[in-house]
């Protein structure tokens, strides 16, 4: 078969348009809402996913993406003793609440006018249902045992400790106390994968209005090969994706180099044909030393692979890590803020539109393993950053809000490709030059002697740079390229013998302001 082969060179790259930037991707790792579609890859036919296309946070939910819709409510019971008619009963619960911290909640209180087990437990259970529709709490009592039924939006929080509360005042001449035995955990709570994914569609939205989504679902990774069927299910249109995991063992900082090199080699699959750049949410709750995380200057070829391991502090995002029990991270609004940017620019760049803040979510920075961008000192915050993670950053006094601290890949700052920038020009040339070229196979090329005509030369570099500076700069202003494309295509090739045409394609790159040094004195 006929092709056209993108080599990637590591002396030059170029900007583009923002036009299709938009176009994002999500993969998330549990059971899809019913209804959507599947998906595969010609390379990994067995790697099954669900995805469907999502316009907005709305459309998320009426996809079937609602929160905690997905996940089984927590369970405990405690064996009862019989008391007195006149005991006073109450029962509360500790639960996690947005803003941080906890709250208590009264599920009952009641005195008790029966004068059987059976019937007090009944007067119990009734009055903690009566009250389910505000606080979410249900109850049901069966011989002598009491099950309390948690909302399944706390997710796994009340499976640990003594979560309940319960308080027997008795009658001034108590025969009989009423008392509740040891709680017991009988189902355990399990995390709603539909609230993560909702939580991270609708803060790309509220990042990027305008976005463009993808979203897949499968039970596990595969070797991260869901990532191409995502691509193909979107028809190859996507820009940029995030892989949403929850597995720790990845997410382990011994592992995170290797996740990192795993998810790169998909991807190389189809980095000369529909290139897409991925960011990843690693699972590092269990990190508690930010400092262990390794070192990307370790890495040579992972430029496709962006690691984020930030997230909300006080609201949403930190209620979500709580009751889910894994890092959220805020990969959502990365995506979102990354979509509506050129190509050719970083989104950490300490303007209004990229201030990830709204004054309540990620008004708080922190770290995906819950510790806060403030408990952090100086040195550790630079190593972070020199390693090449992408986290929240601020400038009190400057700019009102949390940032990005850089748009960093996991790779060497050697790299040409160390930011994210650098690839995402580089894909769409890519792109621009295969839509270009492919019509060219078998076509024929006019010699002059034992070179190729100057004419046909012409013709074949005119194709290239007309399609370049179109798509780089047309409609903007400033262009987002410096100079013209640069298209060489030697006159001395033995097409006759080797049946190939080589062209190289250069673009003068931009550059992007990332220190600033200011020398302030006097000129007297």
């Amino acid at each position: 078969m006929s092709t056209v082969t993108i080599e990637r060179l590591d002396n030059s790259n170029g900007r583009s348009s923002a036009d299709l930037s938009t176009y994002s991707g999500g993969m998330f790792y549990g059971t899809a809402p019913s209804g959507w579609d599947s998906y595969t890859h010609p390379l990994f036919p067995s790697v099954i996913i669900k995805a469907k296309q999502v316009s907005s946070a709305t459309n998320a939910l009426s996809s079937g993406i609602i929160p905690n819709s997905d996940n089984t409510a927590n369970t405990y019971t405690s064996l009862c003793t019989i008391g007195d008619i006149g005991d006073k009963v109450k029962i509360e619960c500790t639960v996690p609440v947005l803003g941080g911290g906890t709250s208590t909640i009264t599920l009952a209180t009641l005195t008790l006018a029966s004068a059987t087990l059976a019937l007090q437990g009944a007067e119990i259970a009734a009055k903690i249902n009566g009250f389910t529709y505000l606080t979410g709490f249900s109850a049901t009592f069966v011989t002598a045992t009491l099950t309390i039924i948690a909302p399944t939006k706390y997710g796994v929080y009340l499976n640990t400790g003594t979560p309940y509360t319960f308080t027997v005042t008795p009658i001034g001449t108590p025969v009989h106390t009423f008392a509740f035995g040891t709680q017991t955990l009988g189902v355990s709570g399990t995390a709603s994968l539909f609230a993560d994914a909702y939580y991270q569609i609708s803060e790309y939205f509220r990042m990027n209005v305008n976005g463009n989504l993808w979203v897949g679902f499968i039970s596990a990774s595969s070797s991260f090969q869901e990532i191409l069927a995502l691509q193909l299910a979107s028809g190859n249109i996507l820009r940029r994706g995030w892989i949403a995991d929850t597995d720790a063992t990845r997410g382990a900082a011994v592992n995170l180099l290797n996740t990192a090199t795993s998810i790169q080699s998909i991807i190389t699959n189809i980095s000369n044909t529909y290139p897409i750049e991925i960011t990843y949410r690693p699972n590092i709750k269990a990190v508690s030393d930010l400092s262990t995380l390794p070192n990307s200057q370790l890495l040579t070829a992972t430029n496709n692979v962006q690691v984020l391991i930030s997230q909300d502090g006080d609201a949403q995002g930190n209620l979500l890590y709580t009751t889910l029990g894994y890092s959220v991270s805020n990969i959502g609004a990365k995506l979102g803020t990354a979509s509506k940017t050129r190509l050719s620019a970083s989104d950490a760049q300490p303007i209004s539109q990229f201030n990830v803040s709204d004054g309540v979510e990620n008004k708080v920075a922190a770290f995906s393993n819950g510790q806060l961008l403030t408990a952090i000192d100086t040195t550790l915050n630079t190593q972070l950053y020199n390693y090449g993670y992408v986290f929240f950053t601020n400038y009190p006094g400057n700019a009102s809000g949390n940032y990005w601290n850089s748009n960093r890949m996991l790779v060497s700052s050697a790299s040409r490709y160390a930011y994210m920038n650098d690839n995402m020009v580089w894909d769409e040339v890519t792109r621009i030059c295969l839509r270009t070229y492919i019509p060219q196979l078998n076509s024929e090329v006019i010699y002059e002697g034992k070179n190729i005509s100057s004419l046909s030369i012409k013709t074949l570099q005119g194709l290239g740079v007309a399609a370049i500076t179109a798509a780089l700069i047309t409609g903007k202003n400033p262009p987002m390229i410096s100079g013209t494309p640069v298209i060489n295509i030697p006159a001395d090739q033995d097409i006759q013998a080797t049946n190939t045409l080589n062209i190289s394609v250069g673009t003068q790159e931009n550059g992007i302001i990332r220190d600033i040094v200011i020398s302030n004195g006097y000129t007297n």
